[in-house]
């Protein structure tokens, strides 16, 4: 779905931003690339098709709990804010920016959907860069 809704995008924007509604995919699509880093993380190997049933596995058992104890690290307020941010001086930031909204509305409604009436703020009220900080910085520290 998020394929097919950012080529329409593109596809309309294409007139006013030329080339630069490439990186619409980057922000729509490549975005998901932070599940693979979260099941990277979580089980200590690297593993597309892991991952892959891994995700769909929480899907289709409507696993909540794992849902709210995930950090998606593109999937955060702070991300949004910062790609918002970089956005007003750059055009390729501002699709990919637009192309980061559109993915998190999908996903909005793809999890209200499959969780009737999932809320949402579980992935979304995470921080990054919180997140970031205590596993990596607090850590080394010590």
């Amino acid at each position: 779905m998020h394929f097919i809704i950012t080529a329409i995008l593109a596809a309309t924007l294409y007139p006013f931003y030329n080339w630069m509604v490439a990186f619409l995919f980057v922000g729509a699509i490549l975005v998901d690339s932070d599940h693979v880093l979260w099941y990277w993380f979580k089980h200590k190997q690297f593993s597309p098709t892991k991952t892959f049933k891994y995700c769909t596995d929480i899907e289709k058992y409507s696993d909540i709990k794992e849902y709210k104890g995930a950090i998606m690290i593109f999937h955060t307020w702070d991300a949004l804010l910062i790609s918002f941010i970089i956005a007003l001086f750059s055009n390729i930031f501002l699709m990919i920016f637009i192309g980061l909204a559109v993915h998190l509305i999908c996903d909005f409604l793809y999890s209200y959907k499959l969780f009737k009436g999932f809320n949402f703020q579980y992935l979304f009220k995470k921080s990054s860069i919180k997140f970031l900080w205590k596993k990596y910085i607090l850590t080394t520290k010590q």
